[in-house]
Order: C-alpha cells, then sequence, then structure tokens
C-alpha cells in the first residue's frame, strides 16, 4: 500500500461565447507525496497559491492517482487589502 494525497484545484477561467462573457471552471487533479506538502494545502485552503509540480509520463501506483505531482507551494501575498 502506498500513501498518497489526491487533490483538485479549480483553475477558473473565463471564455467569449458570441461577445458574452462566461466564467467556465477548470478543474485541475493532481497528486501530492509528501505529507508536508499535503498538510500546507490544507492550511492554505482557499487561498491565492504558487504550485511547483512535476509531469510524469504516466501515473504509477506509488505516485498517486495522476501524472502530476505538486513537490512545493508558495503562499501568494496580495497588496489589494483582501
Amino acid at each position: 500500500m502506498f500513501k498518497t494525497y489526491e487533490g483538485e484545484m479549480n483553475l477558473g477561467g473565463v471564455t467569449n461565447a458570441a461577445n458574452n462573457s462566461m466564467m467556465m471552471n477548470y478543474m485541475w487533479d493532481f497528486s501530492v507525496t509528501n505529507q508536508s506538502v499535503a498538510d500546507s494545502l490544507l492550511k492554505l485552503e482557499g487561498k491565492e497559491i504558487s504550485v511547483h509540480y512535476k509531469e510524469k509520463m504516466a501515473k504509477l501506483p506509488w505516485r498517486g492517482d495522476t501524472k502530476y505531482i505538486v513537490d512545493r507551494i508558495v503562499e501568494v501575498r496580495s497588496d489589494k487589502g483582501y
């Protein structure tokens, strides 16, 4: 048995269809193999972050359910006051 953490991130997005702007959600699935990175993601849920990941050629059981392995995150500080 392999311990991994699976996540899903809403990347958002806007599209222009017939001169009407529409909001669309683009969901990105990823895996985390490091518990401290997973804990940091849980702590920063709902905040703006920068994610560093490695894309593998294929998914393997010991690396998680996706071929995207997040190995580092950084909180993005906003100076907008909210």
